[in-house]
């Protein structure tokens, strides 16, 4: 009877054990069933932007701001509307519900609308706000391959090389959304020559099946060098560095000439050391070159119609590092020794040379207008230099600070200027006759040429750091027209052939090949 009494015991004690346990396990919940009051928010919209970036294109909430009210930034979505309407806004607990609809209106097109706006009185914990978007009457379009991986297929699939981004859009046809992706003056690392193309492509924006695709060759790949001097009508001037063949660590440098109409090419001289500048005269009947071997240079003269080639010598210690053509038969050369500077002439009819001045400065540069000189003093740790101009070589006037001095006229000089400030290059024109500043360009213009009296070409750098913008500007009309986009700053423009000729190092070659590439800016700007 005991042990009976003993097993009830027992196992009463174990049921209220379990029975215990089970309840210490059940979570506990504060305000478990407590609700929160749906508050409507007040809100002022500042803009509406239907953005066509589509770096993402699914919906989402950005706080811009939350300092007093909330300023947000609400990405809708991919969608096909003309308008949005944000019909209100409800904040339940911590979750603001933000309600919207599309409006379809006239000409509707792909886009992510996306609604920057200040919500009013919002109550405490704003840190701690979550937003959903809320779609009233609004289809929301989906795509599954972005962007980003569409360039990336694109690039391993067509072997191009840029740093640019394509232009492209999204485009809707029935059931189907497409990509329209094109590039402008890119390389074609599938060509043996690595011509520039233009490329364009129709991808599926879901599946990511190249739908169709077209290449242009836009250039021709004239020669490996470094351009020095154009003239007009094709005519082009430019070094090649070249192995010895007896000592294959050893190389020299090459004068070549290139007629581009019929890539006609020609070795002009052959230099045990490096070439440093060439020159046509202005009648193209001889070419000056500069020649340096360690402090030491040497000026020749090159007979263009025969290729005889004569070297300069100087009564002085003379080193020429600047020179510049004043007519078809003299040459001007600038020389510098540690604190001064010495201007000579080099006449080709007399076969003379002739001292100008000795000056007590160091001048880096020499620009020159008939009977008027212009000279520019390096500054220390500067970019901008001195521009001084004179008319006799004793008397000289400061014009202003800057450097790329260019004679636009007898009154006119351009040049450009570094602004610190904003870490980019102005280009200034000066009337030299009313002593003033006449025109100021701002941008970021990294080169700049005379097309003709009344008219100057310049290249500016985007924003994007990846390419250029080339700008025809009228000095006449003060009006600038875009010519096209390109990938290098180092161009000459052949205004009555539409070309341009580009001078860029290839960007994957280990050894930095550096190309000369004609282009044909029609086939360019078809796009």
């Amino acid at each position: 009877m005991k042990q009976v009494i003993f097993f009830v015991i027992a196992t009463l004690l174990m049921v209220i054990l379990i029975s215990c346990n089970h309840n210490s396990e059940i979570p506990m919940t504060v305000e478990e069933d407590a609700t929160f009051e749906e508050e409507e928010i007040k809100f002022t919209i500042e803009q509406v932007i239907f953005s066509k970036s589509f770096q993402s294109t699914e919906p989402n909430v950005e706080i811009i701001s939350n300092k007093n009210n909330v300023k947000i930034l609400a990405s809708l979505g991919l969608a096909e509307y003309s308008e949005v309407s944000i019909n209100n806004i409800i904040k339940k607990g911590n979750v603001v519900n933000i309600h919207v609809s599309g409006i379809k209106g006239e000409n509707p097109s792909l886009s992510v609308p996306q609604v920057i706006m200040e919500l009013k009185e919002l109550s405490n914990n704003k840190n701690n706000l979550s937003f959903n978007i809320v779609f009233d009457d609004y289809e929301q379009l989906k795509i599954k391959v972005g962007i980003n991986d569409i360039i990336n297929k694109i690039k391993s699939q067509f072997k191009i090389t840029t740093n640019r981004l394509p232009s492209y859009s999204l485009l809707k046809g029935g059931n189907n959304i497409v990509w329209n992706i094109a590039y402008k003056g890119v390389f074609d690392r599938e060509n043996p020559i690595i011509p520039l193309i233009n490329l364009s492509t129709v991808i599926d924006a879901n599946t990511g099946e190249i739908i169709e695709s077209e290449k242009t060759i836009v250039s021709s790949s004239l020669d490996q060098g470094h351009l020095l001097d154009f003239m007009p009508e094709n005519h082009l001037l430019y070094k090649k560095t070249i192995s010895n063949n007896s000592e294959p660590e050893a190389t020299n440098d090459q004068l070549w000439y290139i007629d581009s109409l019929n890539a006609e090419k020609t070795t002009l001289y052959t230099s045990d050391y490096k070439i440093q500048s060439a020159q046509f005269s202005f009648d193209k009947s001889y070419i000056s070159l500069i020649e340096t071997n360690e402090d030491k240079q040497n000026l020749y003269i090159i007979s263009f119609e025969d290729k005889r080639v004569f070297k300069i010598s100087f009564e002085t210690n003379f080193n020429p590092r600047r020179m510049r053509w004043k007519d078809n038969d003299t040459l001007y050369l600038l020389g510098n020794d540690e604190n001064t500077s010495t201007i000579y002439t080099y006449s080709v009819e007399n076969n003379e040379t002739k001292i100008i001045n000795k000056l007590d400065r160091i001048f880096d540069n020499l620009v020159i207008e008939d009977n008027l000189f212009i000279v520019t003093e390096k500054l220390e740790n500067e970019v901008n230099r001195n521009i001084y101009i004179t008319s006799d070589w004793h008397g000289y006037k400061l014009i202003d600070k800057g450097f790329n001095v260019r004679f636009l006229s007898q009154d006119l000089i351009a040049y450009l200027k570094r602004n610190e400030k904003s870490d980019s290059n102005f280009l200034y024109i000066y009337d030299l006759k009313d002593d003033k500043i006449v025109k100021i360009i701002e941008g970021n213009i990294s080169n700049f040429s005379l097309i003709n009296k009344e008219e100057l070409i310049y290249v500016n750098q985007n924003t994007n750091h990846a390419d250029y913008t080339l700008i025809k500007y009228s000095i006449r009309d003060n009006t600038t027209e875009d010519i096209t986009t390109i990938i290098g700053d180092r161009i000459y423009y052949d205004e009555n052939n539409h070309t341009v000729y580009l001078n860029i190092l290839l960007p994957f070659e280990d050894n930095k090949t550096e190309m000369i590439y004609s282009i044909n800016l029609d086939k360019l700007n078809n796009n």
